[in-house]
């Protein structure tokens, strides 16, 4: 690993792990370590990676878990654009793995559907505790089991209020917590938490508002509805009557936060209707 510079963006900090000449150009800090020792992990595919394979003179190592809802998305999303943003020239010489710090939850296939979601390409790594163990001590990172399960009790304690849930045509799901505190006062509607809980999320979202019929969802994360309309964008409410999921009778900007739902979904209109709530 004496070669390659690396790279370790944890849950708080950026920390660059070996002094090279064009550190500065990344706006870390350099510190005086030994080189990283190889180690070998399992993909989002299930097959087995290892450090000194994956390409890039310069490698980015972020440290993430997909029950975060908060910092781990900003952190995926702004290593998708400081990707996007690479000139040519470099792109080659700069890679990016993230690995997990919760491996009991984030499977493969878990894996899988984050990168799906975020729309990244790069590889995420997870494997026994055992084995990341070891890879955490080797990049200084302390993993505490209580913090993760805090976090994520936080996030089941809000329940099912001030929540968009998004299912995809394959059938994977994404569910983002709302904040109340970024909605109107008074009046909130479907829409309104749709675009305030995306945009907070960083996910992206396409729509269209026609004069008639009001607006109307064409993509989420770049996920579009196709030209041909095998399928679209459905809007579903949460009943709390029978606990079940309904599809909506009025348009997103006819519902009334409160009134007619807290909790809402939007689902490919080919995928299972019996939508599932699972947080990512």
């Amino acid at each position: 690993m004496n070669s390659r510079f690396v790279i370790a963006v944890t849950l708080v900090a950026c920390l660059l792990l070996s002094s090279v000449p064009t550190a500065s150009a990344y706006k870390g800090h350099v510190l005086g370590r030994t080189a990283v020792d190889d180690f070998v992990l399992v993909d989002a595919h299930s097959e087995n990676v290892s450090l000194y394979t994956i390409q890039g003179d310069l490698l980015i190592v972020s440290f993430i878990f997909t029950r975060c809802t908060s910092v781990c998305p900003v952190i995926t999303q702004n290593l998708k654009s400081v990707q996007a943003g690479l000139s040519s020239d470099v792109a080659d010489d700069v890679g990016i793995i993230s690995i997990t710090v919760d491996p009991a939850y984030d499977t493969p296939e878990v894996l899988h559907n984050y990168t799906h979601i975020h729309d990244v390409n790069w590889p995420h790594l997870t494997g026994s505790e055992e084995s990341l163990q070891a890879v955490w001590n080797s990049f200084g990172v302390v993993v505490a089991k209580e913090v993760i399960d805090a976090h994520v009790s936080i996030n089941s304690s809000q329940g099912m209020e001030n929540q968009v849930s998004i299912l995809y045509p394959d059938n994977t799901t994404m569910l983002l917590d709302g904040h109340t505190q970024t909605l109107p006062s008074e009046n909130a509607t479907g829409w309104n938490l749709t675009e305030s809980t995306l945009e907070m999320h960083n996910v992206s979202l396409n729509y269209s508002v026609h004069e008639t019929w009001g607006t109307s969802v064409n993509g989420i994360a770049n996920v579009s509805t196709p030209s041909d309309y095998s399928w679209w964008w459905a809007l579903y409410l949460w009943n709390e009557t029978n606990s079940s999921w309904q599809e909506s009778p009025v348009g997103i900007d006819s519902v009334m936060l409160g009134q007619d739902a807290d909790h809402i979904a939007w689902a490919a209109s080919n995928s299972n209707p019996f939508i599932s709530t699972n947080s990512w």
